[in-house]
């Protein structure tokens, strides 16, 4: 495509359509009980998503503590993976 941009230097045109703005994602939002999941898919694309730096890591809140998950992988009927658990009251900022 660079190439051709390059070659050719195509005239810009103006976008059309209504411009749709997306919110910033907030931590709270990495919450897995929030998400809408309905099967081990949904687990592993949620996880997966949000893998990335700079990205609140997927998590469960479960008795005063906090489980992040990361390096997720789909083996037929599960998903394997890292955890992290920790006091919610010592969370890692």
């Amino acid at each position: 495509m660079i190439e051709t941009i390059i070659r050719e230097a195509p005239e810009p045109q103006p976008q059309q359509g209504e411009p749709v703005i997306f919110q910033r994602r907030r931590p709270a939002d990495s919450n897995l009980s929030q998400a809408p999941i309905q099967s081990l898919n949904d687990f592993f694309d949620f996880i997966r998503m949000l893998d990335a730096e700079g990205y609140p890591r997927a998590f469960l809140d479960l008795h005063g503590h906090r489980m992040g998950f990361s390096r997720v992988q789909l083996e037929q009927d599960r998903l394997v993976g890292t955890f992290v658990l920790y006091r919610k009251d010592a969370m890692p900022h």
